[in-house]
């Protein structure tokens, strides 16, 4: 039988029925990934970021070497990309009013 829509899927679990519960997790990205999606190198995005630090909040994760990892949202990546991308997704060049 199909349970109604409303309702989570369960999940079986060694003989229990466990109820699917959604986790508000956003996914975040490194930045060697971030550049390719953007696409920049790692140190242009580097030097964009840090000249606009106030709408880009820094987030690190920490590598088992002890290095910080900034990571990125893939929300902050959509607005970076779109900053700096120079023409439409349809090929066509933005025209920008001269003086």
């Amino acid at each position: 039988m199909d349970s109604p829509p409303d309702t989570p899927p369960e999940v079986r679990v060694i003989g229990t029925v466990v109820k699917e519960v959604p986790l508000p997790i956003t996914p975040l990205y490194d930045l060697t990934f971030a550049a390719q999606l953007i696409p920049c190198t790692p140190a242009g995005l580097r030097s964009h970021l840090s000249k606009r630090k106030q709408l880009y909040p820094a987030r690190y994760r920490r590598e088992a070497t002890g290095m910080r990892v900034r990571l990125l949202t893939a929300k902050e990546i959509a607005s970076v990309r779109s900053t700096m991308l120079k023409g439409n997704l349809d090929g066509t060049l933005d025209t920008f009013p001269h003086d």
